[in-house]
């Protein structure tokens, strides 16, 4: 019976893979290779790529918005692995830049820059810039109108994770340590927390 389900689950995963090769084929990269982005890759300086590249996964978010953690990760893990990180480059998953949602109705950085910080995106800096990138994983629940401490507290551990202050612990401490009860309530698919941080 194990093994049936083992059989079962892997068949399952295999088709999951083999449906979004197909549609990163035939659909996803010839649309990434025509689009006319309004912030093209060689806006972002070398600094602000490194940010977005440690705390965004690009291969995910190409696929799934928003960030759901959990039981999903499998899904998405053996997605950027098999499906995106073969047929799309890096700097091709980056164009998720224009199209990420940063709330409110904001899609993209040049979007989030000019309703969070009243300025074009080249004219942030850099506190400015990860407060952007710190609304990629949940933008409701850290929405610096509504929760500016969120917002603040998300924008603090983003910089600690730059300077090297803080190291995650695996893959799925994606919010870099633990967060208040109130907060976890609100982020989708929670139940995996209380196992990366130890609660």
């Amino acid at each position: 019976m194990l093994l049936l389900a083992l059989v079962f689950i892997a068949t399952w995963y295999g088709g999951v893979v083999w449906s979004a090769w197909s549609h990163t084929r035939d659909t996803l990269r010839p649309r990434l290779l025509e689009m006319r982005p309004p912030l093209a890759l060689s806006a972002l300086s070398a600094r602000q790529r490194e940010i977005l590249l440690r705390v965004a996964d690009p291969g995910f978010a190409t696929y799934f918005q928003p960030y759901a953690p959990g039981a999903s990760k499998i899904r998405r893990s053996l997605i950027a692995r098999w499906v995106v990180d073969p047929q799309i480059s890096k700097d091709e998953q980056l164009l998720f830049i224009n199209f990420a949602d940063l709330g409110r109705g904001a899609k993209g950085l040049a979007a989030g820059a000019e309703l969070h910080f009243r300025k074009s995106f080249d004219a942030l800096d850099e506190g400015e810039y990860i407060g952007l990138v710190a609304l990629l994983a949940a933008p409701a629940v850290f929405d610096p109108f509504n929760h500016p401490d969120r917002h603040a507290d998300r924008v603090a551990r983003i910089r600690r994770l730059m300077e090297g202050r803080y190291q995650p612990q695996g893959l799925l401490d994606v919010y870099y340590g633990p967060l208040a009860p109130e907060v976890q309530r609100e982020l989708p698919s929670r139940g995996y927390l209380g196992l990366v941080y130890g609660e």
